[in-house]
């Protein structure tokens, strides 16, 4: 679900749209390259925006440098309410400047009961958060509900739906303290060998990094040569050594899984632990590499 609007720029003589009407003076801008978000660059259709203060779900503005036309923003829901202060004054600013009407869902509006709304959107918002809260408690055993995010996706499961039920207020500070974690995002690269889907990890030594309990291909991914979704048959994980820049070993990853250390990771969502800063000498052992 989400808040969709449509921006139309009517007038005769029509004047460009600039990036940083859009953004204003506080939010930020980045382009989804379709597994992360990339903090400043610009997609060929639309662009993700987001405060850095309080990270959130980000919302989409369809819109490329030049733009005189229209834009069309969308604000997923459930999010965190102060994003959607942050939307709304959003179209707001953008309406007014192009001196615009707005369509919401389709259908024409009026701007100004469009900004009376905010503080109804933002009480929908609590409840909507309680009802995924309740999806994911009540539902399969160690299941979780992957949304997409500002920077990447997360994952709410049953330790985080518990809380939201409790406290749907912390749903916003949880998906920005998620997106501020200072770590490397791992993010499978697929390949075909012997006739096998590979899905192939990287974990660096001395970098925190973010890796999933169960990984999967994400939504969206197909076989480039069927185009039927991409199925994968087995992952691995590589091992980069950081000061030498270079690959100094290979394992399966449910092996890896095993061997790991537990009490070097913790959980970072629903699905993907943080595994803590390890030397080049703990990633060896790991790997079964006897010097």
């Amino acid at each position: 679900m989400g808040i969709d609007i449509t921006i139309r720029q009517t007038a005769a003589k029509k004047k460009v749209l600039p990036l940083e009407v859009i953004v204003g003076e506080e939010l930020v801008y980045g382009a989804f390259d379709g597994l992360r978000t990339i903090p400043g660059e610009t997609g060929e259709r639309d662009i993700i925006v987001w405060h850095p203060d309080h990270i959130g779900r980000g919302f989409s503005v369809e819109w490329k440098e030049g733009e005189k036309r229209k834009v069309e923003m969308r604000l997923p829901l459930p999010s965190a309410n102060d994003e959607i202060r942050d939307f709304y004054e959003a179209v707001e600013r953008i309406a007014k400047f192009w001196n615009a009407g707005i369509e919401e869902g389709g259908e024409k509006a009026d701007l100004n009961t469009f900004m009376a709304g905010l503080e109804g959107v933002q009480e929908t918002n609590d409840r909507m958060i309680i009802e995924m809260a309740e999806r994911v408690f009540m539902g399969e055993k160690d299941g979780s509900m992957t949304m997409p995010s500002a920077v990447w996706q997360l994952a709410v499961g049953k330790e985080e739906a518990r809380e939201f039920l409790r406290n749907p207020e912390k749903f916003g500070p949880w998906l920005h303290d998620r997106q501020m974690v200072d770590a490397y995002y791992a993010m499978a690269q697929y390949y075909e060998r012997s006739g096998k889907i590979i899905g192939s990890f990287v974990l660096p030594t001395d970098t925190p990094t973010i890796l999933p309990r169960i990984p999967q291909v994400p939504f969206g991914f197909v076989d480039t040569d069927t185009g039927v979704p991409l199925v994968c048959d087995t992952y691995e994980i590589r091992f980069w050594d950081s000061e030498e820049e270079k690959l100094f070993a290979l394992m399966d990853y449910d092996a890896f899984l095993d061997r790991v250390d537990a009490s070097r990771c913790e959980r970072y969502d629903g699905d993907c632990f943080l595994v803590e800063a390890l030397p080049l000498e703990e990633l060896k052992r790991v790997a079964g590499i006897k010097e």
